[in-house]
């Protein structure tokens, strides 16, 4: 198979690459910042995305980079428990763990796993055209590129998706997150695990992802006057050392952001051109899934690509293989993200009366489905 063409050098990309190369086939990705970024926050990776990565050699990597992330619990604002999912059953059953890690250091160990010169950095791609199922590139630099296997993992405003694809709709979902890693020692009983903790105002999560570091974010409502200090306020007026853990105010240590997803309206592909991840089928992160879902997409697709000698072929295939997943995964996170934010006080205590009364084993189908890869 002809060289296969990356744009974008952030997880799925580098994922991408190195599941092809394993698989024999040479790739190259492009990445329009000029060298590779320490910036980012921390991201779950959930047992789907461990099962890839550990295919692809990275496990004992991964796990000396990251911490353990053995449960997910939801609690109110004074951390009463409402949920929580204990994962030690689906770990042994899928043979590996979840962790939690700092994106720059996941990126780091796909980059060092990579062949040398595999990532082509200060390359931004300024038009894509598709002709004679060929896909002719232009980069800010003037350099042209000419490929019949181009891979967008370039985010959920692709360009590659505006230029040579249905353009579909960026939903936004109303509320905005904020996210930084902050030096911090958690209480002991809130490690080796992602806590949730739901108020009136806004919902905050933090995990560890290193010994002394956690990843920690906060949702409000975008409408909401001071969203990211009225949350703040309310959850350390119960728990004073959350204070401790958050900036005290939004400054350039948080990433903010408007949560978003895509409403899809056709296929990813389109002759020469197939889009995974965000660029494809973004959802909202309240699931814990959009990156573990493009993970997934990386493996999917290195394999169709390796079965099939036709690109166009192998891209059908990788879209009828993962769609109805990723679609049952965005629909899902939507409806969880409206269900956290009730604001009127008699609908959240009965939502927090039936999530306490609801079986830890409610999930066990879901997260079987979930955690399952396809094309294994």
């Amino acid at each position: 198979m002809e060289n296969v063409e990356i744009v974008g050098a952030g997880i799925w990309g580098l994922t991408l690459a190195l599941a092809l190369h394993r698989s024999g086939i040479a790739s190259t990705v492009y990445e329009r910042s000029s060298d590779p970024t320490d910036a980012g926050t921390g991201i779950i990776l959930a047992l789907n995305a461990m099962q890839v990565l550990d295919r692809l050699g990275l496990r004992e990597a991964i796990e000396g980079a990251s911490a353990h992330c053995a449960a997910m619990d939801v609690t109110d604002a004074k951390l009463a428990p409402l949920s929580r999912i204990d994962l030690a059953g689906h770990e042994t059953k899928f043979a590996t763990t979840a962790r939690a890690i700092h994106r720059a250091d996941l990126q780091r160990l796909l980059i060092q796993a990579l062949p040398a010169d595999t990532v082509r950095y200060g390359h931004e791609v300024v038009d894509i055209s598709i002709a004679d199922d060929r896909a002719l590139l232009q980069f800010a630099g003037g350099e042209k590129l000419e490929t019949s296997c181009l891979i967008g993992a370039d985010g959920i405003g692709s360009r590659i998706r505006e230029q040579c694809l249905i353009h579909n709709e960026i939903v936004p979902s109303g509320q905005t997150c904020w996210r930084g890693v902050a030096p911090f020692k958690l209480p002991s009983n809130l490690t080796g695990r992602l806590t949730e903790v739901w108020g009136r105002s806004g919902r905050l999560g933090f995990v560890e992802v290193s010994a002394g570091r956690v990843y920690w974010y906060i949702v409000a409502r975008t409408d909401a006057p001071q969203g990211f200090q009225a949350v703040r306020t309310e959850l350390s007026g119960a728990n004073p050392w959350i204070a401790d853990l958050l900036p005290t105010g939004v400054d350039a240590s948080a990433h903010r952001s408007e949560l978003a997803d895509l409403k899809l309206q056709g296929s990813w592909q389109r002759g020469p051109v197939c889009l995974i991840g965000d660029a494809a089928h973004a959802v909202t992160p309240n699931l814990g899934q959009g990156g573990c879902q493009a993970i997934e997409d990386a493996w999917v697709l290195s394999r169709t690509l390796a079965r099939e000698q036709d690109a166009r072929t192998a891209f059908a295939d990788f879209y009828e293989t993962r769609r109805r997943k990723v679609s049952d995964v965005a629909r899902r996170s939507r409806l969880l993200g409206q269900l956290s934010h009730w604001t009127n006080p008699l609908a959240s205590a009965a939502r927090n009366r039936v999530m306490r009364m609801l079986p830890g084993a409610a999930n066990d189908a879901f997260l079987t489905r979930l955690y399952t890869l396809e094309l294994d």
